[in-house]
């Protein structure tokens, strides 16, 4: 009995761990209003720009949109860096401080080394935009970056980190 909850235990993980590695190969970036998010938008693992947050409070739009299904979240001030930043966390919500930010960004299938090809998101103060797990992306402007973790996220991100 013992055996078979062990393998049970370790049947769940890998396909948890297999759901989570998937990503979207394809640069389909979906624009909705906040009343229309919902988890299985989400999981679909493509970018997503929010449109019309008039009142900036993103810690609301996460609660609604990620109701029991993250640990923990993150704020984060990102400053332009000349590489592209990677995504650990299970989702990144950006938004820009007063001005337009043009935000380029990488598909995950496209490795750190190899020639990648980049899509540039021009997004306003009053627009949100959701890149989903090891997706990248880079900008010229200051960010304020949210990230959301789940419990596979948290420990990829703490072993990344080590490694």
């Amino acid at each position: 009995m013992n055996k078979l909850l062990i393998i049970l235990i370790i049947l769940v993980i890998v396909l948890y761990v297999r759901f989570n590695l998937k990503y979207s190969p394809n640069y389909e970036i979906l624009q909705i209003y906040p009343s229309q998010i919902t988890p299985e938008l989400l999981n679909e693992k493509n970018p997503i720009v929010i449109e019309t947050i008039e009142d900036k409070n993103i810690g609301d739009l996460i609660t609604s949109a990620l109701k029991y299904l993250y640990l923990y979240k993150l704020e984060y001030m990102y400053q332009p860096k000349e590489l592209p930043v990677k995504n650990n966390a299970k989702y990144v919500f950006i938004t820009t401080k007063s001005q337009n930010s043009d935000i380029e960004i990488i598909n995950p299938k496209y490795k750190q080394s190899e020639n990648y090809k980049s899509v540039s998101v021009k997004l306003n103060p009053k627009q949100v935009l959701i890149l989903p797990s090891y997706w990248r992306f880079k900008c010229d402007n200051n960010l304020n970056c949210v990230y959301v973790h789940d419990l596979f996220s948290s420990f990829y991100q703490t072993f990344a980190t080590i490694l």
